[in-house]
């Protein structure tokens, strides 16, 4: 499936080259926000949803899309809960132009929905992020995450480009902000839908291919959980 984060196109051509904390996963749950719990039935039904709509999916991909959906379930609880905490308000959701992009699928679709909701309060929350500069290690940081995703070219090469991008500031400021409220929130996620983390900022390569530059941890910190197989 295709996804659409806030994603970047570096100008120059270098990109071109270039745990779980405590356990509460229950049997037959995806993940926990709090009291707010996802069950394998949920996602599984978001994704039925998206072939009775008129994608089919790649039986290979499904683990993938399952595991994007879960993220995203999570992501959208935590962020609402921060945003409500802090008094954002709420994001304009765009059904009808994300349906638009994830074609066949209408606007009622729970993936279009989810996959909406994400965006609008990912831009929201960029959006309130407090302006801050990168520092060196942060600036490293992003360009291992690049790098362990397949990008190629040395820190002299990419580190200079990724310095101008503007919304890596921002995604730093709000991973610090979620870091801290998935601490206070007790989220949990199943490892059959990890690595429990949420791409919070993607760049894009010349050719299209978009690499996780932000992540946000879902387990900041986390020990080793005992957990119960969802079968």
């Amino acid at each position: 499936m295709p996804r659409r984060r806030l994603s970047v196109v570096l100008a120059a051509g270098a990109l071109a080259v270039l745990a779980l904390a405590g356990c509460r996963v229950e049997p037959g749950k995806a993940a926990f926000v709090g009291d707010t719990a996802h069950s394998k039935t949920d996602v599984d039904q978001v994704l039925e949803q998206i072939e009775h709509d008129g994608i089919q999916i790649d039986p290979a991909q499904k683990g993938r899309i399952q595991r994007l959906i879960v993220q995203d379930q999570v992501f959208v609880d935590v962020a609402r809960r921060y945003a409500t905490e802090h008094g954002y308000g709420e994001p304009t959701v765009h059904l009808e132009a994300t349906a638009q992009q994830l074609s066949p699928l209408p606007p009622g679709n729970a993936f279009v929905r989810l996959f909406a909701q994400t965006d609008a309060y990912r831009e929201l929350l960029f959006s309130k992020a407090k302006p801050t500069n990168p520092t060196d290690a942060e600036l490293r940081e992003v360009y291992q995450n690049l790098v362990d995703a397949g990008a190629r070219g040395s820190f002299a090469e990419i580190g200079p480009q990724l310095r101008q991008v503007p919304s890596i500031g921002p995604a730093l400021a709000v991973r610090r902000e979620l870091t801290e409220a998935v601490r206070g929130y007790d989220v949990k996620v199943n490892p059959r839908y990890g690595p429990p983390s949420f791409p919070l900022l993607e760049l894009t390569d010349q050719s299209g291919k978009k690499y996780p530059a932000v992540v946000l941890s879902y387990a900041p910190g986390a020990a080793k959980p005992v957990v119960h197989d969802l079968s």
